[in-house]
């Protein structure tokens, strides 16, 4: 599909039957349907339309003939199936899975409610690094995916089988930035109503460890320099890789910086340095679910003494509960 000759040949086979119009998946549909030369787009739409292949635009209220599956009971096992052949593609669960969307892991804590809209109106709220973007480069390649770094020179793009696409700007012809998710909408086509069921089932089962996302509260990347200079090497954070990093049984999953493209920690307001002063005093994260206890991993100071000050502590934890009240760590 990144040959614009080769996908009209595609389309075609796929007119008279020679190919399963069926074989395509939702990644695919998507494409095909936002294709940026507008008469393959047309025909796209117009084959998927007649074969009763077309995605429902109004994802609203696919969601909402969707919901009651949410109060059933789904299988494990054929969930961790559903998941590894749709999903595993592109978002790590547990120990499998590719990253380029969101980490799954912790997803037991939220309700099946919330991951229903999330598994079928993906755009509804999308974070600007899960966007999808589409490249024509010179040569008249199509190339689709996230826009994982950029430079003057260069940009670094993604695609849904995690290859990696290094393009010259000097080589591209026109750079869409799409508002919509790199997720596909239209997953109820490849999914029935048991595979949800069941998938729903598989992302909410109870764990002992349910790691909590960062993303949306994430402020600093830790691949530059934190205080003073972004080029500081000695005020940086950085791993080898991005895994899950366990300290004895308590997993731990890192956010991916992407080189230095995405907001991987939490750092507070200071006093000193020419970037902590600006920064938030607070951050709030929700946790949607019973804990007997919660683990960080953090604690770095910049400025940290080894004694104990008399202008007090520097950080506090503050729980709140359900019930409404509150207690402070410090």
């Amino acid at each position: 599909m990144s040959r614009p000759e080769m996908t009209k040949t595609l389309l075609s086979a796929m007119e008279v039957g020679t190919l399963p119009i069926s074989d395509l998946s939702a990644s695919h549909r998507q494409i095909l349907i936002d294709h940026p030369v507008r008469a393959i787009g047309n025909q796209a739409r117009e084959m998927l339309k007649r074969s009763g292949a077309s995605v429902n635009s109004d994802r609203e209220s696919i969601v909402a003939a969707k919901m009651k599956l949410t109060k059933m009971t789904g299988d494990l096992e054929k969930g961790k199936l559903v998941f590894t052949k749709n999903c595993a593609s592109c978002h790590v669960f547990k120990d499998e899975g590719k990253v380029i969307g969101p980490n799954l892991n912790g997803m037991s804590v939220h309700p099946k409610s919330e991951l229903l809209i999330h598994i079928l109106d993906p755009s509804r709220s999308v974070e600007a690094n899960y966007r999808q973007y589409t490249v024509v480069t010179t040569e008249g390649l199509v190339i689709n995916g996230l826009l994982t770094s950029e430079s003057r020179t260069t940009l670094e793009i993604v695609d849904a089988q995690t290859k990696k696409h290094m393009i010259l700007r000097e080589n591209i012809v026109e750079l869409i930035a799409s508002s919509k998710s790199v997720m596909p909408e239209g997953l109820e086509k490849s999914i029935d109503d048991q595979g949800l069921i069941d998938l729903l089932e598989y992302l909410t089962q109870p764990v002992e460890y349910a790691p909590l996302s960062l993303d949306r509260v994430a402020n600093v990347v830790t691949t530059q320099g934190m205080f003073h200079k972004r080029d500081s090497k000695v005020e940086q954070l950085v791993f080898s890789e991005w895994s899950i990093k366990h300290v004895g049984k308590v997993p731990f999953s890192l956010i991916d910086p992407q080189g230095s493209e995405v907001n991987n920690a939490i750092m507070l307001h200071g006093p000193h340095g020419s970037f902590a002063p600006s920064l938030t005093k607070s951050v709030s994260v929700p946790c949607n679910a019973s804990a007997s206890q919660i683990y960080f991993l953090g604690g770095v100071a910049g400025w940290g003494a080894k004694n104990p000050s008399p202008r007090g502590v520097c950080m506090v934890v503050r729980l709140h509960y359900a019930d409404g009240q509150q207690e402070d760590h410090r």
